[in-house]
């Protein structure tokens, strides 16, 4: 198994767009400002293989994020401290400390994040996952 472990930190939503997107895939990040502080992100990143990326993030300001649909992976999220909204098609769920949500590869993804959220992602590819459960035996 190989593993690869990483730390980012930035105040430019741009190069943490762009650090996510390289992780899952390209979508939608906009940071609001608190009392002029900026967006102070950080991640630690870990790769086990192909089939699972786990990564840490912080963003320490209110975040909307708009993944749309995932298509190749399945996204298990943990939240370590703070809140998050969960929004999709049926309603929304909030998450917070101890909570979970994982979401489908069709499913819609967007979620606001309070500015003391900390999460746990797990990125498990589709295909690995559903091999594994014998769904790709259509």
């Amino acid at each position: 198994m190989t593993t690869h472990i990483r730390s980012f930190q930035t105040d430019d939503l741009s190069e943490a767009r762009e650090y996510i997107a390289n992780i899952f895939q390209p979508h939608f990040l906009r940071a609001q400002t608190v009392g002029g502080h900026g967006t102070l992100f950080r991640v630690e990143h870990a790769s086990y293989a192909a089939e699972i990326q786990v990564a840490r993030y912080s963003y320490g300001v209110p975040v909307d994020n708009d993944v749309g649909r995932p298509e190749k992976f399945y996204a298990l999220t943990v939240t370590l401290a703070g809140s998050a909204s969960f929004n999709h098609p049926d309603g929304s769920l909030l998450i917070s400390p101890g909570k979970a949500a994982f979401a489908a590869p069709s499913a819609y993804q967007r979620s606001l994040s309070d500015e003391h959220h900390r999460k746990l992602v797990v990125r498990i590819d589709r295909m690995a996952l559903e091999k594994v459960l014998g769904w790709d035996e259509h």
